[in-house]
């Protein structure tokens, strides 16, 4: 049955099977440390579909708790539980508008947000880069992933709802590896799922 998100820390599913020859591409950048040839800054998007259906999910949650909380005599109790969880849902719903205006951009200096709330982080300045897995059930066969990069004082989040997500965490952990990076046991194990196998020799466990 479905249960909630999983904790920050969380492990992936089990690794997907994927083209042999993607597959070793991938090992052989992020084993040799060298940079991945992007040539002109790449953009990437949250794809219309994925923001269809956190839009329904908002709008449902506003609808079911916010909506009530108007017609709820103002000294009851519940007019707290029905506002709250209706000011999630809201809050969720801007979220969302600020990805669907979003653009994240990968070049040879940094990855940039772009849009509502613009960000970077330069790669001379990356000191940690992290990739958690949240579950929506409780064998975790299925969920979604964030990929966390940090350095220079700001943060970047990036969903797995992404297009593209895989090839951008694949240069974003070359990037890390050309740094020495260490990277944390969850962070590798998520990695392998993506079918992305971190180089031993940089990336020890804490």
């Amino acid at each position: 049955g479905r249960s909630r998100p999983g904790r920050d820390g969380g492990a992936g599913p089990r690794p997907r099977r994927t083209d042999r020859s993607r597959r070793a591409r991938q090992v052989r950048i992020l084993s040799s440390g060298g940079p991945v040839n992007t040539g002109a800054a790449a953009g990437y998007r949250y794809p219309a579909r994925a923001l269809r259906a956190d839009y329904l999910r908002a709008v449902t949650g506003l609808t079911v708790f916010g909506a009530p909380a108007l017609f709820v005599p103002l000294s009851s109790v519940m007019v707290l539980v029905l506002g709250g969880l209706g000011l999630l849902f809201a809050v969720f719903a801007a979220r969302t508008a600020m990805r669907q205006f979003s653009v994240l951009v990968l070049d040879d200096d940094a990855l940039r947000l772009g849009g509502p709330g613009p960000k970077s982080v330069r790669w001379d300045e990356l000191d940690e880069v992290k990739l958690r897995f949240y579950s929506t059930w409780r064998d975790r066969t299925s969920g979604w992933m964030q990929l966390i990069v940090r350095g220079g004082g700001s943060a970047i989040r990036v969903d797995s709802a992404l297009r593209g997500f895989e090839d951008l965490s694949e240069a974003v952990f070359a990037e890390a590896a050309k740094r020495d990076l260490r990277f944390d046991s969850m962070t590798r194990q998520n990695a392998g799922a993506l079918g992305l196998r971190l180089p031993e020799e940089v990336g020890r466990p804490y």
